[in-house]
Order: C-alpha cells, then structure tokens, then sequence
C-alpha cells in the first residue's frame, strides 16, 4: 500500500496510531498511564507473533527490561524541558528530562540485555536524541531531524541559523554513521523494525530465530560484485544492510546462512580498493559488539589491502576493531575471497586473532606486501583442501566459491546445533552501543 506521508513534514500520528500500523493486527495492550499523565507512553505487542514492548523514546524501557524483550522506541519529542507544558527554563525535568533520570540511566546501564531499536518518526531533540544515540539499531524518517537541540535554541545560542535538514536530516546522519536505515514512508519504517527484530533473539541468551533456508539465489562465483557474492552467498533475500552511506569501503548488515542469523561484515573493493578506514573499523566494532552481545554469529568477507596510513585514526581505530574481535565470545568465521594484507592481517581472521574458520578462495593473496606470490596450490586449488604452508596467517582450507556457502553452513551447523541459544558475550555487551 502506498504511503501518503509528506517528506517534507512527516505525519504527526498518533503513539496508537504507529503502533497499530507497527505490530500484530490487534495485540497491542497499552499500559496503565503513568502519574501526572493522561495517556499511557506504551505496553506490550506482539510482532511476527514474537511479545515487544513499544513506547515513545524510552519510557517504556524498563517494562521491556523487566519482561526481557526487545524494545521498540518511537523517537519523537523536543526535549526533556518542553515536555509536559510550560515550566521553569531553569528546572530540569527529574523523572524525563536532561538531568539524566531514569531513561538515560537505565539506557546507559542495560548492557544489551534486550535488543533496543529506535525509529526517529518526528522531529527528535534532547532526551529523545540521547535515547537514539544509546539504541542498538537506528531507523530515520525522511523529512525528520534528529539534534540535540532544535534550529531556534541554536540560534538563540549561537546566532546560527540553519534549517532543520542541515541540522539533523537524513543525508547529515546517514553519512555519519547515526542512522542504520533510512526510510522513505513511515511503511518503509515499520518494515525496517520487523526485518531488524526478525534477526535477533528476544533478549541475550534466548533462542536464536532460526529459520527454513531455502534455495540458494544462485551459485558464487570468483569476480561479483561484493553485493551480488552476498546475495548468492546467504539465504534468498535475507540480507539486510545497515549504514550503506556511511564508510562505504565496507559492507555491514544482518543477513541469514542456511537459517542461522548472522552478522556479516564484507570488504567492498570498488570503494577504495576496500581499504579499512577509521569509520569502516567503527562500523565494523559496532557490528561485532551487536552480534556478541546477542549471540549471532559474524561472517567476514575479505579483499582489502587493510588499513592506510593516509585514513585518519585508521591505525588506532583498527586496534580498536581488533580487539572486539579477540574478545567477541561467538562464531567468527572469514572468507578471504581476494587480499588480506598488510596491517590488516591484525584485523582479518587469516591473523588467526580469536577466528574459528577461515577460508581463502583459490588466488588469494594473504600476508605483508613484500611478500612473494602465494604457492600455486593456493593460487589453483579448485576444492575444499588442506591450506598452503603461509606461516601464522596461513587459512584453514582453499575453497572454491561455488562451494564456499556449503562448508560455511556445515561449520555453524555443527558449532551451533539445530537448536541454538544465543550465549552472548561477557564483555563486548557493555562496551558502547555507539562510537
């Protein structure tokens, strides 16, 4: 059905109203309003038959907590100190406001025990921005803008005068890294939140979803583009990027192989050679830190020359994405389907830095670049074999691409079971959930 929802000034529904069109026709029970208010700020739901907790923000968080749920927060709001009607400029709010009560701190301090989505579907300012920057998965709205402050209180501020796009609009977050997903309708919104969720599991260490694979699209072949290699590679139109515009050296979404959800992180060679820049290693650790605090398994592809000393903090922000990696407690599985090379063995799995497979198709090219040619059983092996003698990074097999998603679905299947809990991580669930 076609959206009617203006991009300019998205439709101001009401919370009932975007929940209604969110979940299962007819579940959503609302909460009992909270003192001092008149409607309630959310309740319960179910999508896809699986029970949500739903609300504007966060202020519903701690019921989706209590009840270890994923959360869904509709961001809309101007910020803690005009909520609620006219009040004193000089007194913050102590239950919602910028003062740090309990959304923030419980936000801060949840540790990825639940999954928590924010979807900015009106103009978001103050509490309600800090809700979406502490959120899992970010969904923006065409047409909205997300700031810690408004246009006017800037101007009053700073003299600056700037439009609401120019401050916090979807071509300012998608480029840096804020929004997950932008969406054109507040249809393409809600999609996003079901794709989001389908792909997790209700709270950490709760069943993964797995589900029926389905055929394979097509077979992999060796010279794709990288976005075709993962649509051929993971389950029939399972892939579901995240931050396409941001860093874009580097692909990252939620996708499925033979069922299991998987995190997948893949170089992209026709940006930049696929080289890691500072914001690709960001993009990457947010990825990995999601996907261990949840307990989906992370899947690399790799054809990059590794980090270049020409890319701002690239180094640090490498070592930084190394050690996620190390400490990532889930599967880490690695194809190498060109390069792995230079400094950026530290952070591909061929480095044997905490990797449970790896795999490099026939021609690869793995180690420092003085290195001589790889060995021509490396260069030619057309089956699944035993690796070429390449030192500590040498990959566990040669496998051709055509073969590639069989050993990879066959090595989660044994690791993971039939059946599989999500067992998250212990640290990387309380490192940042931005950076």
């Amino acid at each position: 059905m076609a959206d009617d929802i203006s991009q300019a000034k998205p439709a101001r529904l009401t919370l009932p109203e975007h929940i209604e069109r969110l979940v299962d026709p007819g579940s959503y029970a609302p909460a009992a309003p909270a003192a001092g208010a008149t409607e309630p700020a959310g309740g319960e739901a179910l999508i896809d038959g699986r029970p949500v907790t739903v609300g504007y923000s966060g202020h519903a968080l701690e019921r989706a907590l209590a009840r270890r749920q994923p959360y869904v927060g509709l961001s809309s709001g101007t910020g803690g100190l005009a909520r609620g009607g006219p009040r004193n400029l000089g007194v913050l709010d102590p239950i919602w406001g910028m003062s740090g009560g309990p959304m923030l701190l419980e936000m801060c301090r949840r540790d990825r025990i639940v999954p928590v989505v924010s979807a900015v579907v009106r103009h978001s300012f103050g509490d309600s921005s800090f809700f979406t920057g502490l959120s899992d998965f970010v969904i923006q709205l065409r047409g909205t803008s997300m700031a810690l402050t408004g246009p006017r209180v800037l101007a009053i501020g700073t003299s600056e005068r700037v439009t609401m796009e120019e401050l916090g609009g979807v071509d300012v977050h998608r480029h840096n890294g804020q929004a997950d997903v932008i969406a054109e309708t507040l249809d393409e919104v809600y999609t996003a939140i079901r794709r989001i969720l389908s792909f997790l599991p209700s709270c950490a260490g709760a069943p993964l979803p797995v589900r029926d694979p389905g055929a394979p699209a097509g077979p992999v072949s060796a010279g794709q583009p990288m976005r075709t290699l993962i649509d051929d590679l993971c389950d029939p139109g399972s892939f579901f990027e995240l931050k396409r515009d941001f860093a874009p050296s580097l692909i990252t979404g939620l996708a499925r192989l033979d069922g299991y959800p998987v995190g997948l992180v893949a170089s992209e060679p026709a940006r930049d050679d696929g080289a890691w820049s500072g914001d690709a290693c960001l993009k990457a650790t947010r990825l990995v830190s999601h996907c261990d605090a949840f307990g989906l398994p992370v899947l690399f592809l790799v054809d990059s020359p590794g980090p270049r000393e020409d890319h701002p903090a690239a180094v640090s922000r490498a070592m930084m994405l190394a050690q996620a990696v190390q400490l990532a407690e889930v599967p880490k599985c690695w194809v190498v389907t060109g390069q792995a090379r230079g400094t950026g063995l530290l952070i591909t799995g061929s480095a044997r830095v905490a990797t449970d497979l790896v795999l490099a198709w026939p021609g690869a090219r793995v180690g420092y670049h003085d290195d001589p040619a790889p060995p021509a059983d490396l260069r030619s092996a057309a089956d699944p074999g035993p690796a070429a003698d390449l030192g500590p990074w040498a990959p566990d097999g040669v496998v051709a691409p055509a073969g590639t998603r069989r050993v990879l679905a066959a090595h989660l299947r044994a690791v993971l079971g039939p059946a599989p809990v999500s067992r998250p991580g212990k640290v990387l669930r309380s490192w940042p959930a931005g950076f």
